[in-house]
C-alpha cells in the first residue's frame, strides 16, 4: 500500500500520469480491502439519524444546562474542503483558539444516537441533552486555554449537527462545500493516517458519500 502510494506521487512529479493513476488504484484497492469499508453502514447510519429528528428530540431545559467559559466554533465537512485552512484563519484571532479535530462529539454522540434509535421505534425520542452539552463544555475547560473561542474542526462532526444544534444553541458550525470533484479527487489521492474515512478508498464510494453529505444540506 505505502510503495503504490509513494510511486504514484513519484510518477506524478515526472508528468506520468498513467502510471500515476495506476499506483493510486493499486494502493487505494490494498488500503480499502485492509478496512472492509461499506457504503451502505453509512447510508444506514445517515437514515438512522434523519429518522430519529423526523420524530422530534427534546432539548435540555435552560436552567438545567452548565454555564461554560468557552464557545465552540465548529468547522464540518467533507475532509479536503479547506477546514484546516479555515481553522488556521480563525486561530490569528487573539480570542480564538485552534483545537484541531477533536474526538470528543463523536465519542458523545454515537451512542446516544443507539440509544435513540432504540427509543425512536417506540415513540418520541428522549435523550439528557444536558449531558451532552455539559460534558462537551468540560471537555472544552479541560484544554486549558485562555482563549474565549475554541474551534473542532473535525470535518465528520457535519452528522452531529442536529445534536450540536439541540445541547450547544450557541455554538457555531462553519459547514464548508469545495467543488465536488476536487474534494473526491483529493480524498482518493490521499492515503490517510486514520480509519474514519474508509469511504475515501474507492471511486464510487467517495461520489455516493459526497451526495450523503449534501443531503444533510437540505432542509
Amino acid at each position: 500500500m505505502y510503495i503504490n502510494f509513494t510511486l504514484s506521487r513519484a510518477y506524478d512529479d515526472l508528468g506520468d500520469c498513467e502510471k500515476s493513476f495506476c499506483r493510486m488504484s493499486n494502493g487505494n484497492q490494498v488500503r480499502n480491502a485492509e478496512l472492509g469499508y461499506k457504503i451502505d453502514d453509512d447510508k444506514k447510519l445517515f437514515d438512522n439519524i434523519r429518522k430519529v429528528f423526523r420524530k422530534g428530540i427534546l432539548t435540555a431545559e435552560k436552567n438545567s444546562l452548565k454555564g461554560y467559559s468557552r464557545r465552540p466554533i465548529f468547522i464540518v465537512g467533507m475532509p479536503r474542503s479547506d477546514t484546516s485552512l479555515v481553522e488556521q484563519i480563525l486561530a490569528t484571532h487573539t480570542m480564538v483558539h485552534g483545537a484541531g479535530e477533536l474526538h470528543e462529539m463523536n465519542n458523545l454522540v454515537k451512542p446516544m444516537l443507539s440509544r435513540l434509535f432504540q427509543q425512536s421505534n417506540g415513540g418520541q425520542p428522549k435523550v439528557d441533552m444536558a449531558n451532552l452539552h455539559n460534558n462537551y463544555s468540560d471537555m472544552l475547560d479541560k484544554l486549558g486555554t485562555s482563549e474565549r473561542f475554541v474551534t473542532d474542526k473535525m470535518p465528520l462532526n457535519f452528522r452531529w449537527i442536529s445534536f450540536i444544534w439541540s445541547a450547544l444553541p450557541d455554538a457555531k458550525i462553519i459547514h464548508l462545500k469545495r467543488d465536488a470533484t476536487a474534494t473526491c479527487w483529493s480524498i482518493y489521492k490521499n492515503n490517510f493516517s486514520s480509519d474514519g474515512n474508509g469511504f475515501g478508498y474507492d471511486l464510487v464510494d467517495v461520489a455516493e458519500y459526497y451526495n450523503l453529505v449534501e443531503h444533510t444540506r437540505r432542509p
